[in-house]
């Protein structure tokens, strides 16, 4: 057991590690929600995902990876897609103007539900979304096991242990693509209130970091493909809407009291120009892809 723990060729340290890095972030030691009770944030959250991420290849970001899968042949006319953690759609629907058929779920059933009014709207015809939390679909039971060409999923909890990374294993008959961030993002507004509000620095404590199942997919004997997308996201709001935007963030870590409500108002107003509050968040995105089919000797413990 202790060669397993300090190996870091065997799949088991970057399991452990993994783990441990998500136990011991102060963001995850902080937060008094349940994976359950988190999809009340994202259902809040999703009217308006879109001002802040673009669901269509005028994003940057987006047209970046979409151009990656393409280079990498993972994107063809026939290609079935599953799109784990999909939101209101950042990137299934510019998947389905490609590929033959996108598959897209989440956990949280507002964000379906701003998705399927895009659908409708489009008049779309080769998507199916559904509700569904990724760690507790049975691939048997609902026809998911090596039924795609492409597996993937960005910037989603779904995706956080070995246990949700090797599901997307199974579910792919060709090909995976996992996004992550390559460093903690800087969110000045969350920054400043996490030390006003815990007095402590705020840190994310690399929990999300492409480090983890990027060295675990290798140890597992796969050949990994790394590519990095700085990027950055934006919203504007009233001082009215951030201040309940702010608080509904706050409230996956702490009981959001009058006085942590005062706290959050007096922030907003001290930064607002014209009444208008801007929120930005940079980061540096790690863009993982592989083949399942491509792979190499895993050593064995002696």
């Amino acid at each position: 057991m202790a060669e397993k723990n300090t190996n870091p060729l065997l799949p088991d340290f970057w399991q452990q590690a993994w783990a441990a890095a998500r136990h011991n972030s102060k963001s995850e030691k902080k937060r008094i929600r349940s994976d359950r009770e988190m999809m009340e944030y994202w259902d809040r959250f999703a009217a308006k995902y879109d001002q802040v991420h673009s669901p269509c290849k005028k994003n940057k970001r987006v047209q970046a990876v979409l151009d990656l899968l393409e280079d990498e042949r993972f994107l063809t006319n026939d290609a079935e897609i599953l799109d784990i953690g999909c939101g209101t759609g950042t990137y299934t629907l510019p998947l389905a103007e490609i590929c033959q058929s996108v598959t897209a779920i989440d956990g949280a059933v507002e964000m379906c539900r701003q998705l399927r009014k895009k659908i409708d709207h489009l008049n779309i015809g080769n998507i199916e979304v559904l509700h569904r939390m990724w760690e507790d679909i049975d691939l048997e039971k609902v026809g998911f096991r090596g039924q795609y060409d492409l597996v993937f999923a960005s910037m989603t909890p779904a995706v956080c242990d070995y246990s949700t990374l090797d599901k997307m294993n199974q579910a792919s008959r060709n090909n995976c693509c996992l996004i992550f961030w390559a460093e903690d993002g800087i969110n000045q507004a969350r920054s400043d209130l996490w030390r006003e509000i815990f007095n402590e620095e705020e840190s994310g404590d690399g929990i999300a970091t492409i480090i983890f199942p990027f060295n675990l997919l290798y140890s597992l004997g796969y050949f990994p493909r790394i590519k990095y997308i700085d990027t950055r996201w934006e919203c504007e709001e009233t001082i009215e809407e951030a201040v309940e935007s702010l608080c509904s963030m706050f409230w996956l870590y702490t009981e959001i009291t009058p006085l942590i409500k005062d706290i959050v108002t007096r922030y907003v107003h001290s930064q607002a120009k014209n009444n208008m509050f801007r929120r930005r968040t940079e980061a540096r995105l790690g863009v993982v892809t592989w083949s399942i089919s491509e792979t190499h000797a895993v050593q064995q413990v002696s």
